[in-house]
């Protein structure tokens, strides 16, 4: 008897486990109204269309430009640049460099540009790019197209990590 009635109480457990929760999922006792979520999903898709026109708009994309052989291009702080094709050499008044952020390495005075690589100018103190060839370079920031003459040139180039036009 104990036994029947244990196993009685059993089945009556798991039927009404099943009973309650199969009507969590009924569709005429949803656990939210639709119209609340049918609300919400109209508020995400405005924030997602404003935020998607507001970063487009205020975005800064890279510019692919060109300049020929001979041409020094002289970077100003935070800008970022890619040379794409030609050569190209590193102009660094300064001894410190350019930061390449693909390797992560140090570009100095002299040294040649490597094609495809995203090197950032870290401060407007004169460092750039001498273009040995014509050259495509995307830049991302802002810079100066300038003509290096014979008199601004500065010597030994080893000693002082400065570039002279006849190195160049």
């Amino acid at each position: 008897m104990k036994k029947k009635l244990l196993i009685l109480f059993s089945m009556g457990l798991l039927l009404f486990s099943a009973l309650s929760l199969h009507s969590f999922s009924d569709d005429t006792d949803p656990l939210i109204s639709k119209s609340y979520f049918d609300k919400k999903i109209e508020e995400l898709e405005e924030k997602i269309k404003n935020s998607q026109g507001s970063a487009a708009s205020g975005a800064v994309a890279f510019k692919p430009l060109n300049f020929s052989a001979g041409d020094t291009i002289i970077f100003k702080e935070g800008t970022e640049f890619i040379l794409r094709s030609g050569e190209a050499k590193i102009i660094d008044p300064t001894g410190n460099g350019l930061a390449d952020i693909t390797n992560g390495s140090n570009l100095i005075n002299g040294s040649v540009l490597p094609t495809n690589h995203n090197v950032l100018c870290p401060r407007s103190d004169n460092r750039g790019i001498y273009c040995d060839t014509e050259v495509w370079v995307m830049i991302k920031g802002s810079y100066s197209k300038e003509v290096l003459e014979k008199e601004s040139k500065v010597d030994d180039t080893s000693k002082k990590g400065n570039l002279n036009n006849d190195d160049l």
